[in-house]
């Protein structure tokens, strides 16, 4: 039966960690993808949830919402495994993905399930070919643009323990001395943990 995955939350030294390569494909792999496609899927109750569970420990009731893409480091496996469940896409899992072609640049407004209280304009490529591997090992390619691009951008960031507020610090100092502040001065999130989902 497939059930929400906890989702880790900043500053959690998992984030932070560049992840290994994935060299076993089979069973255990595909069920973890099954299970974070599952944990973003607008029909998992997760939401809800950690607003019924901020609002039992009298916390502000934030608005958590489900993803369009999930990195393995975010549920705790350091592993090369991102799903990706963008608008204009199918829901797919991509292993061990590599950037290959790029071009463009274009800033954009990007958050995080990891970061919940954050968000922040981040430049990114607005075209990108990246290969990759599927669940059964073999080998793909994908050219995404635009919002597709960036999500993929931003999951494959997460593998090399790189949460998107470090784009920001690099790219606009003055904009993450605010959201540094913000994040400082903003209450404990509820961090998603299976025993209540």
């Amino acid at each position: 039966m497939l059930r929400p995955l906890p989702i880790l939350q900043h500053p959690d030294p998992v984030l932070a960690m560049v992840c290994e390569p994935v060299t076993t494909f089979g069973f255990w792999l595909r069920g973890l993808a099954e299970h974070m496609l599952y944990t973003i899927n607008p029909e998992c109750a997760s939401a809800t949830m950690c607003n019924d569970y901020n609002r039992a420990q009298g916390w502000p009731v934030q608005n958590y919402r489900i993803g369009v893409g999930l990195a393995a480091p975010q549920v705790g496996e350091t592993i090369n495994l991102v799903v990706i469940a963008a608008p204009g896409f199918p829901e797919f899992a991509m292993v061990n993905p590599i950037l290959e072609k790029h071009k463009g640049w274009k800033a954009g407004n990007e958050s995080c399930l990891s970061l919940m209280a954050a968000h922040g304009d981040v430049l990114r490529y607005t075209e990108i070919t990246v290969s990759y591997q599927n669940l059964e090992g073999k080998l793909c390619r994908i050219c995404a643009k635009d919002y597709q691009a960036r999500v993929i951008q931003h999951e494959m960031d997460h593998l090399m323990g790189i949460e998107f507020t470090d784009r920001i610090e690099e790219q606009n100092p003055i904009a993450w001395t605010k959201l540094a502040r913000d994040l400082v001065n903003r209450p404990e999130p509820l961090v998603l943990r299976n025993q209540q989902c």
